[in-house]
């Protein structure tokens, strides 16, 4: 068992149980669409959150974590979708070998696409209202009743990972801009003397925004081959560490019961993540928290910048 194909067949299967292409367009089948309106109203965002997380694993497993920033994370794809659209239509006419192995036909189709709109590194910030619907609409998934189908709750755990790395860009943006004004230099001397992470200086949710933060770096480095990402053998499968590192102290035997009754799966690792991230929303206080730290990003970074670069320069996605 291969945990790359495994990985990509996961995200096809997402794909392709939510949208159907129809004369060149991706759309929302109508019995997805309406069971997903059984738990929200923000139809618009929640569709969002599902293409931009189809792209963002995808983009994981191709080892574009920094040049990638634009087309995860740019505010203008949610006004406009065409390009991520785009994006979509190729993944979904992949054949399912194409798909799983992320061969060098899709991503060349992907980069021609790159070119074609003319994808630079800069990319335009959400506002704080992005951010603040956004969480809305997680709590409206975190609080809904479990008693969906499995491919559904499958969508809707999905959903909650994709949610749980959007917020949590809101929160690298927030440290990026705090770090980079020299205002906290004191502070920050005090915490890494302290070995405390810098974020306990900036967040109010300290809880969901660190966790969040996490998982956001494992799936962005999620096949970044480095000393900290060693390979963990758990039987037979080969799992890269920063996964095993954001997952329960249940992740272990989870996989080991699953291999052995052949029923191993990508989504066995989403379970075990958006369950830990609905138990930490569910501490007392911690949307107000959320929200406070999202006031705290209009203050000092949408209200400061409307674009940003990424960390690092980026390559092409051959």
């Amino acid at each position: 068992m291969c945990f790359a194909k495994m990985h990509m067949s996961y995200i096809r299967r997402i794909l392709h149980g939510t949208f159907v292409v129809n004369n060149g367009k991706i759309m929302l089948k109508p019995e997805i669409e309406q069971c997903l309106l059984g738990i929200t109203s923000n139809m618009k965002l929640c569709t969002f959150v599902i293409k931009i997380g189809i792209v963002e694993h995808v983009m994981s497993r191709i080892c574009r974590m920094y040049g990638s920033d634009s087309i995860k994370y740019c505010a203008s794809h949610y006004r406009d979708p065409k390009f991520i659209d785009s994006i979509l239509v190729i993944l979904h006419d992949a054949s399912h070998f194409d798909f799983s192995t992320m061969s060098y036909q899709v991503r060349n189709s992907m980069a021609n696409c790159v070119r074609e709109y003319k994808i630079t590194n800069v990319y335009e910030l959400h506002d704080s209202s992005f951010y603040s619907e956004l969480l809305s609409m997680y709590y409206d998934f975190v609080r809904a009743k479990s008693n969906q189908s499995v491919q559904f709750q499958e969508l809707c755990d999905f959903i909650k990972l994709s949610s749980t790395v959007q917020l949590a860009q809101m929160y690298h943006m927030i440290l990026k801009t705090k770090c980079s004004t020299g205002n906290e230099q004191d502070n920050l001397q005090e915490l890494l003397l302290q070995e405390r992470g810098i974020g306990h200086l900036i967040y109010s949710s300290v809880f969901f925004g660190k966790y969040a933060c996490r998982v956001r770096n494992a799936f962005r480095h999620l096949y970044s081959p480095d000393d900290k990402n060693p390979i963990h053998t758990i039987s037979g499968l080969n799992v890269p560490y920063c996964v095993i590192r954001i997952s329960s102290r249940k992740i272990i035997p989870k996989v080991e019961s699953c291999i052995k009754a052949n029923k191993m799966d990508f989504s066995v690792f989403v379970d075990d993540i958006v369950h830990f991230v609905k138990d930490t929303l569910y501490r007392p206080g911690e949307e107000v928290r959320v929200r406070k730290d999202i006031s705290t990003y209009c203050t000092i970074v949408s209200n400061r910048y409307s674009t940003m670069g990424a960390d690092i320069a980026s390559s092409s996605l051959h």
